[in-house]
């Protein structure tokens, strides 16, 4: 079960803005990544690799979390 928040992120510097949205861009495209992984019959752990090698900039829980939404 997801809890969705909605709220107006109010940020002071502009690069405080742009590093969020692609922090948020590097999840939905490990998200997207993991579901056709899945859909390939990858194991979760092989899965994990490949996101981390491709972008290694995401941290390691949104890699897991990534994987958890797509299955």
């Amino acid at each position: 079960m997801y809890t969705t928040l909605k709220f107006k992120l109010i940020t002071e510097k502009k690069e405080d803005l742009e590093a969020l949205k692609d922090l948020m861009r590097l999840q939905s495209s490990a998200v997207r990544s993991a579901y056709n992984r899945l859909k390939e019959n990858y194991s979760n752990k092989d899965i994990y690799h490949l996101i981390r090698k491709t972008s290694p900039n995401l941290p390691s829980r949104y890699i897991t979390h990534a994987i958890i939404k797509a299955s």
